[in-house]
Parts: C-alpha cells; structure tokens; sequence
C-alpha cells in the first residue's frame, strides 16, 4: 500500500483525455454541488472540457505553494487540505468529498496554492485547466454564478469558524481576568491599551516603582 512520505509527499495524478459525453457522465456531474444549477446545455458545454485524473491514497494532488493551473470536483474518495507541505503532522484545514470542488480560489486570484491537497482514499476527480476555467466563467454566466455560491459559502463558514475562535478566547480571557486580584485588575485595564508595554511608561502611568515586576505577575497569570 501507498505510504505518505514523512517530509513533503510526492505530487501524483494520472491525465486521462476528456471523455465524450454520455447522458450519465451529464447527470453525475450534474449533482456536484458546484455544477447543480447549471442547465443541461450548459452542463455539455462544461463536459468535454474536464480531465480525469487518479491520485492513490497518500499521495498529493497538489502543493502548498504551486502555482494554481486547475479547478479541481470530487468524484469518488475524500480529499484533505493541510497546511504547509501535506505532512501527517500538518493542521487540517477541510475534507473534501465526493461532489465537492476545490483549488478554484488560486484560479481567481492568481496567487499561490495556499494549502497541500491530500487524497485520503483513492480519489478520482474531475480537473478543469485554468484556461478552460476562465473561459467557461466568461461564457457561461451560470458557471460564474455557481463560483460566486461556493465562494460565498467558504467566507461565511470562515467567518463563523473565526467568530467561534473569537467567542472561546474572550471567555478564557474573562475567566483568568476574573481570577487575578484587585489590584492585578486594576493595572491590567489600565495598561491593556499599550502596545508594546514599556516599563518605565507604566511606571509613570501608575506611580509604581515596582512596575517591572508587576508586569511580570501579570505575564505570569494572563
């Protein structure tokens, strides 16, 4: 079996020429999330510009880093994003599955992949080249709307994910806020605005000699 390397896995992906169409091919790509709206026309229109690609479990579709030359849909498997090089270890960003489309944010902006996309089954997928990409968009008026949708979507759930991170940090901060003493309080609302803090200004600010080891308390218990 396919064993993911411990440093930066190997890029994979089998090119296989589009298909022709076929009534089924239509209907399946039909249910992917970012093609459901579309019409039947439109939907055949798209068809023959995909590619079919096979990445074994393990193995990298694509970098961190590379330049983004493909919009990519899931047909079959699940596919990860990590940070960084795709390691193991690497914080989990999303996992895609089957109907799922990734990589278009790259397309868009032409910036850099901004994470490493690993199979974690064996994974089939659909590859829509940059070109073709931006031409169907420019063309295909339901195509651009359908992007807009996902794009959409991933903002909204990154912005709720940010304002749960937000939500969790200002509890714990209450709760250490509410187990320091008076007088560690008193201090901390006074000099929360300096950034950075410099002893001597915050000696003046509180009339505190000791104003060194305060901050030192108060490093030692937020």
């Amino acid at each position: 079996p396919f064993a993911p390397s411990p440093t930066r896995p190997e890029r994979s992906g089998r090119r296989h020429a589009p298909r022709p169409r076929s009534d089924a091919l239509v209907i399946d790509l039909g249910a992917t999330r970012l093609f459901a709206g579309l019409k039947p026309v439109e939907l055949a229109r798209l068809l023959p510009e995909l590619e079919e690609r096979s990445v074994p479990a393990g193995a990298v579709l694509f970098h961190a880093g590379d330049p983004g030359d493909a919009l990519y849909i899931g047909r079959a498997g699940l596919a990860e994003a990590r940070a960084g090089g795709g390691t193991v270890g690497d914080a989990s960003r999303a996992v895609f599955e089957p109907g799922d489309s990734f990589g278009e944010m790259a397309l868009l902006t032409d910036d850099p992949r901004s994470t490493t996309i690993v199979a974690l089954t064996d994974l089939e997928v659909w590859a829509l080249p940059k070109d073709r990409f931006l031409r169907l968009v420019e063309g295909t008026p339901g195509l651009a709307l359908a992007v807009g949708r996902v794009l959409s979507r991933r903002l909204h759930a990154t912005n709720q994910a940010v304002s749960t991170l937000h939500h969790a940090f200002d509890v714990a901060a209450e709760q250490r806020y509410g187990e320091l003493g008076p007088e560690l309080q008193d201090a901390l609302r006074r000099i929360a605005p300096l950034d950075p803090i410099p002893v001597d200004l915050v000696a003046r600010a509180l009339g505190r000699s000791d104003a060194g080891n305060l901050l030192a308390a108060l490093a030692s218990r937020v």
